[in-house]
């Protein structure tokens, strides 16, 4: 009897291992495609809010997910994540939901000209411009919009009455007609107050929705993806909750990560985090000629001989030149200054209080304000150059 027992105990273990593989290891809606149940799927690749990290980093403690990864892929090895998926699925699509040009020492090189370089070898069908797009001024906006060989998107977006932007593209991707808008926050004309934001004007994000959604329904497409730059919040509580018609929500300007989409009304929503931490996977099923089901997961990669060697190439000579650029020591700090998003944005940390301390004895003033959110990132203990000052503040603040 107790060889019986060991037998039917062996048995319950493989039993066990084999469901977990199963639950695990396969993809139940790949299975269902395969037998049939659905027409076709289509792939979505995502990212948002890179603020023009270009490089690898993984060293000095600085933001990068809501669980404070360290990790920044930097665009390179983004590329080359995103290639290997595309060699599982060539009917892919690649969009970005924006703040994508400024915010690192690099990026301020010229006004984004290496983050322009490296974005257009990337293999980007669309973007749509966020706020931080702005901080040089909508001419230089313009102008990089100009200088891509993929599109800005946005529909609430005006210049003198007309629409900024396009406002939507469509595209054909595995036997579908898939159209895809953006829109943007109205703080992009905050980003733009020191240049002026004459004819410049912000058209209701939930009205501009509903217009191109018509549109695009006119044009009969299969699906209607949103690549928002409105923040999760807004798209859940203004976007969905007034307006019809929308597939898919890729959110930025938040930051958050979302490991599984969530479902408002009939429209998924979902944001691959920031700064090259994570690539958003979208997986996209059509049956009766619509969007059945979508899946949603963010990968990351730490396996540098996948990088896109053309970007890299981009990366360091920008790097280079950032590095000659603040090269000079202007002080020293024995102890790590805390500008954790998480931290900077919720209470006192020993940056933020520099900071103020600073500009309080600049300005020989009683009280310094200071918005927690100008604060990008952690400074290592040791030698603190222009580099390295000018990496928790990239912004061009006045």
């Amino acid at each position: 009897m107790k060889n019986y027992t060991n037998v039917i105990v062996l048995g319950i273990l493989l039993a066990a291992a084999s469901i977990y593989f199963i639950v695990t290891k396969v993809n139940f809606n790949d299975v269902l495609l395969s037998m049939g149940y659905y027409e076709n799927k289509i792939t979505i690749l995502n990212t948002g809010d890179l603020h023009g990290h270009l490089n690898y980093n993984n060293l000095n403690g600085e933001y990068f997910s809501l669980d404070e990864s360290h990790l920044e892929m930097g665009m390179a090895l983004v590329k080359g994540t995103a290639d290997e998926i595309k060699k599982k699925n060539k009917e892919t699509l690649f969009l970005d939901s924006g703040d994508m040009f400024h915010g690192t020492n690099e990026a301020n090189v010229n006004k984004a000209e290496g983050i322009v370089e490296a974005v257009n070898l990337m293999g980007y069908d669309a973007m749509v411009p966020g706020n931080h797009e702005f901080n040089w001024g909508f001419e230089r906006a313009m102008e990089i919009n100009s200088q891509l060989n993929f599109p800005m998107l946005s529909a609430n977006i005006f210049k003198d009455g007309k629409p900024a932007f396009d406002q939507y593209k469509t595209f054909h991707v595995g036997g579908k007609k898939i159209g895809v808008f953006g829109l943007t926050t109205r703080q992009f004309l905050q980003n733009m107050q020191i240049y002026g934001t004459q004819g410049i004007t912000y058209e209701d994000p939930v009205k501009s929705a509903k217009t191109v959604i018509q549109e695009l329904k006119k044009q009969k497409v299969d699906a209607i993806i949103l690549i928002s730059h409105l923040g999760d919040d807004a798209d859940k509580e203004e976007i969905i909750k007034n307006v019809d018609g929308i597939d898919l929500v890729l959110s930025g300007h938040g930051h958050h990560v979302y490991e599984k989409a969530d479902k408002v009304n009939h429209t998924y929503v979902a944001e691959a985090g920031s700064y090259s931490a994570y690539l958003g996977v979208a997986q996209m099923y059509f049956k009766n000629n619509g969007v059945a089901k979508i899946t949603w997961r963010v990968t990351q990669s730490k396996d540098r001989s996948k990088e896109d060697k053309a970007i890299a190439e981009v990366a360091g000579k920008y790097h280079a030149i950032a590095m000659e650029n603040g090269k000079e020591i202007i002080g020293r700090s024995t102890v790590d200054l805390d500008g954790i998003r998480t931290h900077v944005r919720t209470r006192e940390t020993n940056l933020a209080n520099l900071i103020t301390d600073a500009m309080r004895e600049q300005g020989e003033a009683d009280i310094t304000l200071f918005n927690g959110g100008g604060i990008r990132e952690s400074v290592p203990k040791g030698d603190i150059s222009l580099y390295t000052i000018a990496k928790p503040l990239p912004f061009v603040n006045s």
